[in-house]
């Protein structure tokens, strides 16, 4: 009776995990977009609507090992730095730490990824890319007050394909 009882046990949990999402993939499903830079410096995720493409001077998508060493590991899913030419008004990422009057040493995490005292240093950020902040204070087992930043996850707003007046369907533009 007891073999009988222990396969239905072990057969109940392997019916109940088929089928379901594993949860490294659930994860990698709610990762935001790549992160977006100003000039090298500036987080910018979210302000697709107010930058205009016609300032923009060069852009440079990078994605893993291809990231300057100055930006190594500070995104999963890849970077987009924009070389702008208009003037951005940003605050430093030390302002966070400032607006919420903390005290002693702090780690910042943005979107997961541990920065660097030197990323810390230069980075800085616009309001609107910040789509959360969260404040994990020291504890016994944290020396260190925990600031994790998640960006705007922001996509551009698509642009409507014009229809081909004979068929009235969506044109395709091949370039």
């Amino acid at each position: 009776m007891l073999r009988f009882v222990l396969l239905v046990l072990l057969a109940a949990c392997f019916v109940t995990g088929y089928g379901q999402i594993p949860p490294r993939a659930q994860r990698l499903e709610n990762l935001p977009g790549p992160l977006i830079l100003l000039n090298s410096s500036i987080i910018a995720n979210g302000l697709y609507d107010q930058l205009n493409p016609q300032d923009f001077r060069a852009m440079k998508v990078y994605r893993g090992q291809d990231m300057p060493s100055s930006l190594q590991n500070i995104s999963f899913t890849g970077l987009v730095d924009v070389t702008y030419d208009k003037p951005i008004s940003s605050q430093p990422l030390m302002e966070l730490r400032n607006q919420r009057g903390l005290a002693g040493p702090v780690v910042f995490v943005l979107n997961g990824n541990r920065l660097t005292a030197a990323q810390v240093a230069f980075l800085r950020f616009v309001p609107e890319a910040i789509g959360q902040v969260q404040v994990s204070p020291a504890n016994a087992t944290n020396m260190e007050t925990v600031i994790s930043i998640q960006t705007n996850t922001t996509k551009p707003p698509r642009q409507a394909m014009p229809n081909d007046p004979l068929t009235g369907k969506p044109q395709v533009i091949l370039r």
